[in-house]
C-alpha cells in the first residue's frame, strides 16, 4: 500500500522537474558572445571594457588575421572588386602600408576640425579590426596605416562615405570617386585655400608679435631688439682727500 502511494508522488516530482527545464532556459544556452563586427560595439570603449564583454582587442584581431596569411583572401578580394574593378590594384598589398588621405579644399577648415574628424575615424576603424593609427598633417592631408589588401579596401570604402574625403593614395596608386576625375593637386582652390590659411596664420603671428613688443616681452627671432633697455649705472666720483693745508 505504501509502495503504491509513492509511485504517483515520484511521477509528479519527475514531471515538475521536466516542466521547470522546459520553461526556464539554460543560462549557458542563452549566453551570447559579442563578435568584433557587432553593430552595437562602442568604438570609444577601452580594451579592458571590450575584454569584459568577450570582444577581442584590436591587437588580438590583427594577430588572428596575420596567422591566417596576412589578411589576403583572393576569393574575397575578387568578390569585393566586382563592385569596383579598380580594387584589384590593391592585391599587391600584403603587409603594412601608409595611406595618404586628401580632403576637398575648404579655406574655412582648420587642423583642429580635421583632428576631431580623424578621432571619429580611428574609433570606427578600430572597432572593425582595421587601422587605428591616424596622423593629421594639416587641414588637407591625413596619413594612416593599413595591413593588407582587404583592410586597405575596407578603409578606403569607409573613408569615401565622407564628402570631405577626395583622394585616397597607397603605394603610388591614387583612388577617387568615379565622378572626381581631377587629381587633388590640380583642383581649383587647393593652392588658394592653402595660401589663405598661411596668410591667416602669418597675420595672427604678427598680431601676437606686436602685442608682445608692446608689453616689453622678448619675441623669438628678434634677437636683442626686443630686450628691455637697462638703466645706465651712474659712475661714482671719489671725493678729494684733504691735503692738510689751510
Amino acid at each position: 500500500m505504501f509502495v503504491r502511494a509513492r509511485v504517483p508522488l515520484l511521477l509528479a516530482l519527475a514531471l515538475a522537474v521536466l516542466l521547470i527545464h522546459a520553461v526556464v532556459p539554460s543560462v549557458d544556452a542563452k549566453k551570447r558572445r559579442i563578435t568584433d563586427d557587432d553593430p552595437l560595439i562602442d568604438p570609444d570603449e577601452t580594451d579592458e571594457e571590450r575584454k569584459a564583454w568577450g570582444i577581442p582587442t584590436y591587437e588580438e584581431r590583427m594577430e588572428k588575421k596575420r596567422k591566417q596569411g596576412g589578411g589576403l583572401d583572393i576569393n574575397k578580394l575578387q568578390k569585393m572588386s566586382r563592385k569596383n574593378p579598380s580594387d584589384m590594384a590593391f592585391a599587391a598589398i600584403t603587409g603594412s602600408e601608409l595611406c595618404f588621405v586628401r580632403l576637398r579644399p575648404d579655406a574655412s577648415r582648420s587642423k583642429e576640425d580635421v583632428d576631431r574628424m580623424a578621432s571619429m575615424w580611428s574609433g570606427a576603424l578600430r572597432s572593425g579590426a582595421n587601422t587605428d593609427t591616424i596622423y593629421v598633417l594639416d587641414a588637407d592631408n591625413v596619413i594612416l596605416s593599413v595591413d593588407g589588401a582587404e583592410q586597405a579596401i575596407e578603409t578606403k570604402n569607409y573613408l569615401f562615405t565622407f564628402d570631405e574625403v577626395y583622394e585616397f593614395e597607397i603605394k603610388g596608386q591614387k583612388v577617387r570617386r568615379p565622378e572626381d576625375t581631377v587629381p587633388h593637386d590640380q583642383l581649383e582652390g587647393v593652392r588658394e585655400a592653402r595660401e589663405a590659411r598661411e596668410a591667416k596664420d602669418k597675420a595672427e603671428m604678427e598680431r601676437l608679435k606686436k602685442l608682445a613688443m608692446e608689453r616689453g616681452e622678448k619675441v623669438a627671432g628678434d634677437g636683442d631688439a626686443a630686450k628691455p633697455k637697462k638703466k645706465a649705472k651712474k659712475k661714482k666720483t671719489k671725493k678729494p682727500e684733504p691735503t692738510g693745508e689751510l
